[in-house]
C-alpha cells in the first residue's frame, strides 16, 4: 500500500542467469531503461543526468560528470538490483526520472567460495574500406577478467559473523577503431 513508485527488482540468482558482461548490462535490460549513443543512461525517458545511483543507500553519482556513475561494478558483487522510476521516496534526492539502487553481496558464514571468468575476442570485418586494420584478428584485442570469493573471517569470527566479499574486474577494450 505505501508503494509511491514502479520499481523492479533484479536478485543475484537473476543476474547470474542473464547474457551480460556488465552491471550496465542488466540495467539496461530494465523496462523502461535505454541507453543513449554515448553510453549515457536514460529512465522513462528522462535526461542521463536526472538518473541517481545508489550502493547500499549511499549516493555513488559522479558530480563532475552531471550525475553520471561514479564507479564500474561487476556482477559477481550484486546481491540486488532496484531500479526505481517515477515518484520517489523521500529518502532519494537529487534524482528525477529514476533510481538505481545496488545491495552488495555479504560473505557466506558458513563458507568459502569463489568464481572467475575471462572472456577474450575481436572484431573483425571485410570492409576494410571503412573500418581500417579489422581484417587483422587479434584474440586477445578486447580482455575482460571478473573474479569473486567470499566466506568468513574464522580467525577473528569463529562463529562466522565476520565476512568478507570481494569481487575484481578489469576490462580492456581495444575497441573497433584503429589507432596508431
Amino acid at each position: 500500500k505505501d508503494l509511491t513508485a514502479s520499481q523492479k527488482i533484479t536478485t543475484a540468482k537473476e543476474i547470474a542467469d542473464l547474457p551480460v558482461e556488465s552491471f550496465l548490462g542488466v540495467l539496461v535490460n530494465q523496462a523502461g531503461v535505454n541507453q543513449g549513443a554515448g553510453g549515457e543512461i536514460h529512465i522513462r525517458g528522462g535526461r542521463y543526468n536526472e538518473v541517481g545511483y545508489y550502493i547500499d543507500g549511499v549516493s555513488v553519482s559522479n558530480p563532475f560528470f552531471t550525475n553520471s556513475l561514479a564507479v564500474n561494478i561487476s556482477n559477481k558483487s550484486l546481491q540486488e538490483m532496484r531500479v526505481v522510476s517515477g515518484a520517489f521516496n523521500a529518502e532519494y534526492g537529487n534524482a528525477m526520472s529514476g533510481i538505481v539502487n545496488i545491495e552488495l553481496k555479504e560473505g557466506d558464514p558458513k563458507k568459502t567460495s569463489g568464481s572467475f571468468s575471462f572472456y577474450s575476442g575481436d572484431y573483425i570485418t571485410n570492409n576494410d574500406h571503412i573500418f581500417t586494420n579489422l581484417n587483422q584478428y587479434n584474440p586477445s584485442s578486447n580482455k575482460i577478467l571478473d573474479a569473486g570469493i567470499n566466506g568468513p573471517i574464522s580467525i577473528i569470527s569463529p562463529e562466522g559473523k565476520l565476512t568478507y566479499n570481494v569481487s575484481l574486474r578489469y576490462s580492456d577494450q581495444g575497441g573497433h577503431l584503429f589507432c596508431m
